[in-house]
């Protein structure tokens, strides 16, 4: 997340107990909205990893900085290119959205450990400082002599996005909605720290998801078969 140590531990103290509560609450009912469910429980666990890239970047410890750094990219360039579209895939009742987003789930899978292996792998393909207030994780990846920054983020928006705002799921739709809306914003007013920012928005608005997974109404709906 950005801004700070405390902003990033409390965000996770706040989404994981939950995250956890709604695993359990939908692990009883229908186990293909279990991905579902977690999306704010690991929204919490990246969170909660940042807040220790924070904390290494003030004591200056840089060794476990980078550590904590390439465990928040983990998620953000690999983890999330994959998940959403299987939470979508999982839930989608028709059959032709069901295979785009099969199709966007391996794309994303394939296009992750291309980005991730050699960042885990490889020393110098991270660069982490603070821009006013938030973090900056600048990734040397190996496709940036071909494909610009910009091109990079259309994509990565398609893969992560389109299973969301084309999902006939409207838990999902709504979700999509505000998840870019707040791209817009990040993209206008926090490009300088885009990848954490932009988490950190997706990770508070993960809190939606929280109160529709424990609605009493969407459960009944979950419970019945049906999608919302």
């Amino acid at each position: 997340m950005c801004f700070s140590t405390t902003v990033s531990f409390s965000t996770s103290a706040a989404l994981i107990p939950i995250g956890i509560y709604a695993f359990n609450k939908v692990m009883e009912i229908d186990s293909r909205y279990l991905p579902l469910a977690l999306i704010p429980f690991m929204f919490g666990v990246q969170q909660f990893i940042e807040g220790f890239v924070w904390n290494y970047y003030d004591t200056g410890n840089i060794e476990l900085m980078q550590t904590y750094g390439r465990g928040f990219i983990f998620f953000s360039h690999f983890f999330w290119m994959f998940w959403i579209p299987l939470t979508s895939w999982l839930i989608e009742p028709q059959p032709q959205r069901k295979n785009i987003f099969f199709a966007l789930m391996v794309i994303g899978f394939t296009l992750g450990i291309v980005t991730i292996l050699p960042l885990l792998s490889q020393s110098g393909r991270l660069d982490i400082s603070v821009i006013e207030h938030s973090i900056n994780y600048e990734i040397h990846l190996i496709t940036h002599e071909y494909i610009t920054k910009n091109m990079l983020r259309v994509g990565y928006a398609i893969i992560v996005l389109a299973p969301l705002l084309f999902s006939s799921v409207k838990i999902l739709q709504n979700y999509g909605l505000l998840v870019s809306f707040s791209v817009l914003v990040t993209y206008l007013f926090f490009e300088y720290a885009y990848v954490s920012v932009w988490c950190f928005f997706s990770a508070f608005l993960s809190f939606y998801i929280l109160y529709h997974v424990l609605h009493p109404a969407t459960l009944e709906v979950i419970r019945n078969g049906n999608s919302q």
